[in-house]
């Protein structure tokens, strides 16, 4: 009130003139901008160089998107932003306003530039504190340990690696065919093994470990089962989704009476968890092929669990499908399969109406996408993942015990061993396996009692360790 009352009606001091008579005789109209984008570029003055990415511009380790930077990826871009509100930046391409970029991470909150960086700096901190006391922590016990007890045969820095075998191309066949037989024997996931009804299993079906990732499979094909759908598992190879599979489906126990001559028994009448039969197409499976294959399965299968030879159960209505005691079937190796043998899949589930599984690799699901009718029928997703670390001690204190051996996460060179383990196998099972027998025959050669990290690491090197 005081200054459009008083003061632009006061003569000024200078000029002898009141300030809004002199405005309103220079007749000056001050230059105002066209829109809300140019008042914006007037009032945010903080600019930036970005390149926009296929995802986005990535600014301050945000990610912003919109619909219009699509067509403009790898072009270099000038970005303004409000230092009170990250939500939200304005790109400019070639001077002129382009769109509003808006980071999904902060959409529905107002965060200013210096809450993040305040954020940042209490995470980093925090870091920095838990480092510290982990740091401590190994301190304090390389000084409990710092006098081991060793043993008196132990040499740990020249141990003696077992060599490879060169001899004839047989032979080499031979042991790939001992050592995948061994493999598959020895199973995964935790809280000790499982007993079934029925025949005695192998002795190296005996050494299955139940894991949290196991019984994941066992709910989500239980799932499969029930509601008869299709289901879909996929994981990095090794893993154990094979050996998953033939634990559920009881495989170990059913293969033998499968492989008999087609006559009637009645040899699993009362297992009713004898529901499942696994499949693994040849890499030349022809849909005729797969066709009698599965049909011939089912059939021996309904043999092996008929009561009596006039049940009606082990008989089919149509000729191309499996009979009713067949409720779940699970395709090991989906991967290799081509368009018409999945097709021939898609019409064996639709006829017998059984649940189904698909075993794969990452990325089966993309593959299977391209196929609009089989794609509808899967209702179920399951991803198989690594041992966590959890997982991947108590699998290893397993195979400890089975040589006489005790781990403790709490001794200094059990704990260096165990992180070495980890390190190399990333919590695969079937890699962890194949170390674990070379760091068998390391000890046997060097006479050694202790698995340190150097039995490790030799042992090591005495695989082949693809990508994982």
């Amino acid at each position: 009130m005081f200054i459009r009352q008083a003061y632009n009606a006061t003569p000024h001091g200078e000029t002898g003139v009141p300030p809004q008579q002199r405005w309103e005789s220079g007749a000056f109209i001050p230059r105002m901008p066209g829109s809300l984008e140019q008042l914006d570029l007037l009032l945010l003055t903080v600019a930036r160089a970005r390149m926009i990415h296929p995802d986005g511009i990535h600014f301050q380790s945000l990610r912003y998107l919109d619909p219009v930077l699509a067509a403009y990826v790898g072009e270099s871009v000038i970005i303004r932003y409000d230092p009170r509100d990250m939500a939200e930046i304005r790109i400019f391409y070639r001077d002129r306003f382009l769109c509003r970029a808006i980071c999904p991470d902060l959409a529905n909150r107002t965060i200013s530039l210096k809450e993040i960086t305040a954020a940042r700096n209490a995470r980093r901190r925090e870091l920095r504190t838990r480092l510290g006391q982990r740091a401590s922590v190994v301190d304090r016990l390389i000084e409990v340990h710092a006098h081991p007890h060793p043993s008196p045969h132990r040499n740990p820095v020249q141990l003696r690696t077992p060599r490879r075998r060169s001899g004839s191309s047989a032979t080499g066949r031979s042991d790939r065919m001992d050592q995948d037989t061994h493999d598959e024997a020895a199973a995964q996931e935790t809280e000790g093994g499982s007993s079934t009804a029925g025949p005695r299993p192998p002795a190296g079906e005996q050494l299955f470990i139940t894991t949290k990732q196991h019984r994941r499979f066992t709910e989500f094909a239980d799932a499969v089962r029930l509601d008869r759908y299709i289901g879909l598992c996929y994981g990095p190879p090794g893993v154990g989704k094979t050996l998953s599979a033939r634990r559920y489906a009881c495989w170990h126990e059913l293969v033998p009476m499968l492989r008999q001559s087609q006559k009637h028994f009645t040899g699993g009448s009362d297992r009713s968890d004898w529901h499942t039969i696994i499949y693994t197409p040849p890499v030349s499976a022809s849909p005729r092929m797969i066709d009698k294959e599965l049909c011939d399965l089912g059939s021996r299968l309904a043999m092996i669990r008929t009561p009596g030879p006039f049940d009606d159960r082990i008989r089919t209505d149509d000729a191309h499908s499996s009979p009713r005691f067949v409720e779940l079937l699970i395709v090991d190796e989906a991967d290799r399969l081509k368009p018409p043998a999945l097709e021939q899949l898609r019409d064996h589930y639709d006829r017998s109406h059984l649940g189904m599984i698909l075993i794969g690799m990452p990325g089966i699901e993309k593959t299977l996408a391209r196929y609009p009718q089989l794609y509808s029928r899967i209702g179920f997703v399951h991803e198989y993942r690594s041992l966590s670390a959890e997982e991947l001690t108590f699998v290893l204190q397993r195979h400890w015990s089975a040589i006489g051996l005790t781990l403790s996460a709490d001794y200094f060179t059990d704990a260096e061993a165990l992180a070495a383990v980890h390190r190399i196998t990333s919590g695969n099972f079937r890699l962890v396996h194949r170390l674990f027998a070379q760091i068998t025959r390391v000890l046997e050669i060097n006479g050694l009692r202790t698995i340190s990290r150097e039995v490790v690491e030799t042992a090591r090197e005495s695989l082949v360790i693809g990508t994982l």
